[in-house]
């Protein structure tokens, strides 16, 4: 395997047209140079400069060595521009699905710039409420609400919101609790449900006697659908 370190000083000594002048170019000593040009030559197994007291001279295995080692650092160079090149951005395709209002607000106003960020990056967001099975759908993230119940994923807490609470009449100082839900709260003339199963606001206990029913003029899973 040649040792590209080896081929650079070579290539330099070439080009200035002496060890001295060489070894000035690169920062090094001309011991240094041409200990690494003679073990190059060793590694070769052929000469590669004539040398004498006045000057240097390639040889035909050396002109040949000489054209192919500029390609060859050119190719590393170039090689190690893309390399660097392909870390500076993302690329390729992010398939996230969000909540529809979490997206709205959230999400869709944000990837204008991602995108002029990482121009080789396609971002399909797609809004849904239902909660996606990353695998089968090739979803790369999914932002959701609540605590995760599958394991195989990893969850990262990004934002946390605040629960509006609403009066619900007759229901003053009571203690509430959800059938499905053994979540409890102590109210003063407010009523705040909080339920994972989407049963809030359809059953309740009063002091763990009686169930109710509410029955709301409107009832949605989701607040952009109530400020409509």
């Amino acid at each position: 395997m040649l040792n590209l370190q080896r081929v650079t000083m070579f290539i330099a000594v070439v080009d200035a047209g002496s060890f001295t002048l060489a070894a000035a170019a690169l920062g090094q000593t001309k011991a240094v140079v041409s200990f690494n040009v003679r073990q190059l030559e060793n590694e070769l197994g052929v000469t590669l400069l004539l040398r004498s007291t006045r000057r240097l001279r390639l040889t035909d295995a050396g002109a040949l060595f000489y054209q192919r080692g500029v390609a060859l650092l050119k190719a590393a160079e170039n090689l190690q521009d893309e390399v660097r090149a392909s870390h500076t951005g993302l690329s390729g395709e992010l398939r996230i699905t969000t909540t529809p209002e979490y997206g709205a607000q959230v999400i869709i106003p944000a990837l204008a710039a991602f995108a002029r960020r990482h121009p080789a990056l396609r971002v399909r967001h797609v809004s849904s409420s239902h909660h996606a099975d990353l695998i089968s759908e090739r979803f790369d993230v999914a932002i959701r609400l609540g605590t995760l119940a599958d394991s195989r994923y990893r969850a990262t807490r990004i934002a946390s919101f605040a629960i509006p609470a609403r009066r619900l009449s007759g229901l003053a100082g009571k203690a509430i609790r959800c059938r499905r839900c053994p979540i409890w709260r102590k109210l003063t003339g407010l009523f705040m449900s909080v339920c994972r199963r989407r049963c809030a606001g359809s059953c309740a206990r009063i002091n763990r006697q009686r169930w109710i029913s509410p029955s709301p003029a409107r009832r949605a899973f989701q607040p952009t659908a109530l400020r409509r």
